[in-house]
């Protein structure tokens, strides 16, 4: 059996529009489009292109096995920690999220991203 590389403009990706559950949100009720190119089969790694199509913020939490690598496309975004840090990303700077983490993400402008996230491990 043969594993292949996957070229990104040559995959269908899965679109899905959505929004962050009511208990989740912080101010405002961001619109938001996510296009899931892929997703491995034990749904434990999966690779999208996140926009945040309006301003506002809400809650993330995430549990010890969860990690996201976002690099940022377009827009600006902040990231809020509990401790009252606060990471400010505008297109082109990359970040991480880890595991464990609980805090707020906040769409200053509308905004996309390519996110990793790992699940699991």
């Amino acid at each position: 059996m043969s594993i292949n590389a996957m070229k990104y403009a040559e995959l269908k990706p899965v679109f899905l529009e959505k929004y962050s559950p009511p208990e989740t949100l912080v101010s405002g009720n961001p619109k938001q489009l996510l296009e899931t190119y892929f997703v491995d089969p034990t749904n434990r790694f999966r690779s999208v292109i996140w926009e945040g199509l309006e301003t506002g913020s809400y809650r993330l939490t995430y549990p010890a096995n969860k990690h996201e690598f976002i690099h940022l496309l377009a827009g600006r975004v902040k990231v809020h920690s509990q401790d009252g840090t606060v990471i400010e990303l505008v297109a082109g700077d990359s970040c991480v999220i880890p595991g464990g983490f609980d805090g707020i993400f906040e769409i200053v402008e509308p905004a996309k991203k390519h996110a990793v996230i790992v699940e699991g491990l």
